[in-house]
C-alpha cells in the first residue's frame, strides 16, 4: 500500500510542474556571416521578404522576417564551417512603444560550439 501523502505536497509538486513546463524553447534566428567578420551584429526584424538565413554584411548588418515577441532570442551564426551560438542573455531587444521589435543587436563574445 502506498503512503498517503498531504495536500500541500501535491501542490507543492503542482506547482512545481506547471512553472517548469511554462519556460519555453528560445526562438532562434540562423545568420551566415563572411570568413572575416567578428564585431558586432544589428539585425532589422520584422522584414516581409528577408532571407532565412539571414546573411550577414561585413559590417554585421542583416535583415530577418523573425518578430520576436520576447527577448527569449538565440542567435547562431555559420563562419568558417562552424557555428557561434549568441545566448539570450548576449542579444538586446529594441522595441517600440507599442512592444514591436524594432532592433536586434548582440556582440560576437560567444565561442565556436
Amino acid at each position: 500500500m502506498l503512503p498517503r501523502l498531504k495536500p500541500r505536497l501535491y501542490l507543492w509538486f503542482s506547482a512545481l510542474l506547471v512553472s517548469c513546463g511554462l519556460k519555453s524553447a528560445p526562438v532562434i534566428i540562423n545568420c551566415v556571416a563572411a570568413r572575416d567578420f567578428r564585431s558586432h551584429i544589428h539585425l532589422k526584424p520584422c522584414i516581409p521578404g528577408a532571407t532565412t538565413p539571414v546573411r550577414l554584411d561585413k559590417n554585421g548588418n542583416g535583415s530577418t522576417p523573425v518578430c520576436p515577441s520576447s527577448d527569449n532570442l538565440e542567435i547562431v551564426v555559420s563562419q568558417n564551417d562552424s557555428m557561434i551560438y549568441i545566448l539570450p542573455e548576449n542579444v538586446h531587444i529594441g522595441r517600440a512603444g507599442d512592444g514591436i521589435a524594432v532592433s536586434i543587436d548582440a556582440d560576437w563574445n560567444s565561442s565556436p560550439r
